[in-house]
């Protein structure tokens, strides 16, 4: 099960019946693991808690404020990323769409090819036939040359 948001919790007693309460919540990102997430969020907010106790609110609400500063650069860099990678996947759609043309085309050179090489075959034996005709008609020639000699003598 992929978690969307997690969030973790301490409570600090401050004696004279006092506690701090802090919370930290996160949204998940679908390429980022909770259970490190997780580690990473409680590492945070302990730190946030030692600095409340051992130097007052104000320091909390400085360090709270740079960490919201820092949640919005994250956000900002995963939209970044998620557009990069829609573009990405974009150019992966079109090279495949070329790969589709580039054998289409293949096909089709092979086509006229052999259709170069069939038209080259049919121009040799149109040659050949023209001889033959030539031959034939040049023998008609002569026999109609012998024939009229012939009929001299």
């Amino acid at each position: 099960m992929k978690h969307k948001e997690i969030g973790f919790g301490l409570t600090i007693n401050m004696g004279n019946y006092e506690s701090v309460r802090f919370d930290l919540v996160a949204e998940l990102e679908d390429w980022e693991d909770s259970e490190e997430s997780m580690k990473a969020l409680k590492k945070r907010l302990v730190e946030i808690a030692r600095v409340e106790v051992n130097n007052g609110e104000s320091t909390v609400i400085r360090k709270l404020d740079l960490d919201k500063k820092y949640i919005k650069e994250i956000k900002e860099k995963a939209r970044e990323v998620e557009e990069q990678r829609r573009e990405r996947n974009e150019l992966i759609d079109q090279l495949q769409s070329l790969k589709f043309d580039i054998s289409d085309a293949s096909e089709l050179l092979k086509a006229f090819k052999d259709l170069s090489y069939y038209n080259s075959v049919i121009a040799d034996l149109r040659k050949v036939v023209d001889t033959y005709n030539n031959l034939m008609n040049k023998t008609k020639h002569e026999d109609t040359e012998s024939v009229s000699l012939d009929n001299e003598f």
